[in-house]
């Protein structure tokens, strides 16, 4: 069995890789047209949900040159 299937799975996982690859790229060269013309207008939505540099974190140090931000609640809304 240490032989017997190692062999077909990795042929499996290889050719699952190489479909998903192939479908990536070609849904990436269907899409390319479309926002090459779509590319100079100006986008008039309103974001779907608040930025999460509004919501509350573990640390929030802000000084003059970087302000240090990590372990962000993002499960609730924005404070802004």
């Amino acid at each position: 069995m240490r032989i017997a299937y190692p062999i077909p799975g990795f042929a499996w996982n290889t050719m699952v890789n190489v479909g998903a690859g192939i479908l990536r790229g070609v849904t990436g060269v269907l899409e390319l047209p479309a926002g090459i013309v779509l590319l100079p207008f100006e986008a008039d939505l309103e974001p779907l949900f608040d930025p999460a540099i509004d919501n509350e974190a573990l640390v929030d140090w802000q000084n003059g040159i970087y302000d240090v931000k990590f372990a962000v609640d993002y499960t609730t809304a924005g404070a802004g």
